[in-house]
């Protein structure tokens, strides 16, 4: 007869069915190569997600740079005036990310050494690499409010969870890639005027003799991850001024099966004072040579621990074992305080090493 019979119980009763489409563009996996940062060639990118398996040494056979060398007199010395009442001052620093922090987050189950079987509780409170961005940010601001006359503040900028990457070319890098160095730096100090050289020319001649570190049967690279997903220029924030990079300070995730040594933790902090350096040469572009030498210093905590590094950066051609080598000065763990528990509250501080804030600030301010 031509008529359209419709059953009135239908979902569908007098509404048009909505047809699935499987090729839409919601149910479409992205491919790699729509990343906005894809690169056809793949490139050595080193973000610290692995240790180092032959530490500091790899690091410094990375970088092209001599054995790491201890901190110099001109580190050490005073550069302000501290207060008599400056463990409280430390101890305060401390306790703001160990305790006054209200962050709660939920934090790693505790996993007993012993008795590995057992699973601990699900606690919230801070994680343990944010109470250490806490305590080195809170000490940065102690230090600037204190530093002579005030020159510290008026010359330097703070910025805060800053992406920073640094670009070397194949040929400069000797290998069969492109090398990036990047990360994201919990604290990143820049300044007006260039850092301060730590070895005069004489001194960088003079590495021409010296020997870098051989981690055979370990490549360097071992470490590195390959990937095409990187920044083939320098990314710097406040890339438009006219600053110069100067210090980053660091923490170390919560490691509690796998925990690194100190050893690899230092050459951490090499490979990211390292990228301070580089990343301020290529800042204006591209370079393939360095008019002068160029300094980057990080400081980094984990778990009560800081790491102090300088280092110099004389030749950008890693590959040349012959020329001028870079240079690293270093002080690994230095005791600052004894933590607690990553799921528990430090109620009460026994012991603080003044002399460790003495050292961060004094390289601070070089």
């Amino acid at each position: 007869m031509g008529v359209e019979v419709h059953d009135p119980t239908d979902p569908h009763f007098l509404s048009p069915k909505e047809t699935f489409e499987v090729d839409h563009p919601a149910f479409k996996k992205p491919s790699i190569q729509e990343h906005p940062l894809y690169k056809a060639h793949k490139a050595f990118v080193f973000e610290n997600e692995a240790p180092f398996c032959d530490g500091v040494d790899q690091a410094c056979a990375l970088i092209g740079s001599t054995k790491p060398q201890p901190f110099p007199e001109i580190l050490l010395k005073d550069k302000m005036v501290f207060p008599e009442n400056l463990e409280e001052i430390v101890k305060d620093g401390i306790m703001c990310g160990e305790r006054y922090d209200p962050t709660l987050e939920p934090l790693e189950k505790w996993h007993d050494p012993i008795i590995f079987w057992v699973q601990g509780q699900r606690l919230h409170g801070t994680p343990v690499e944010r109470r250490s961005q806490l305590i080195l940010a809170q000490y940065y601001r102690q230090i600037a409010l204190r530093s002579p006359k005030g020159h510290f503040i008026e010359d330097n900028v703070a910025d805060y969870n800053q992406s920073l990457s640094a670009y070397l070319p194949a040929d400069l890098f000797g290998a069969e890639f492109p090398a990036v160095f990047r990360l994201i730096a919990p604290t990143l100090i820049q300044r007006t005027s260039p850092v301060p050289i730590l070895a005069n020319e004489s001194a960088v001649e003079a590495t021409k003799s010296e020997a870098i570190p051989d981690v055979y049967p370990i490549s360097p690279l071992i470490d590195l991850k390959k990937t095409n997903i990187y920044n083939d220029t320098v990314v710097v924030p406040r890339n438009l001024l006219n600053l110069h990079l100067d210090s980053v300070f660091l923490s170390q995730p919560l490691r509690q099966k796998y925990p690194w040594t100190t050893d690899q933790n230092a050459a951490s902090a090499i490979m990211y004072a390292f990228t301070l350096a580089l990343a301020q040469s290529q800042r204006n572009g591209l370079q393939k040579e360095l008019k002068t030498p160029i300094v980057g210093k990080a400081i980094q905590l984990d778990r009560g621990n800081v790491d102090l590094v300088v280092v110099q950066l004389n030749n950008l051609d890693l590959n040349n074992t012959e020329g001028v080598k870079n240079m690293v000065w270093l002080e690994k763990a230095l005791p600052l305080y004894e933590p607690t528990r990553h799921d528990q509250n430090l109620e009460k501080l026994a012991n603080v090493n003044v002399d460790t804030f003495k050292k961060i600030a004094n390289l601070l301010l070089y």
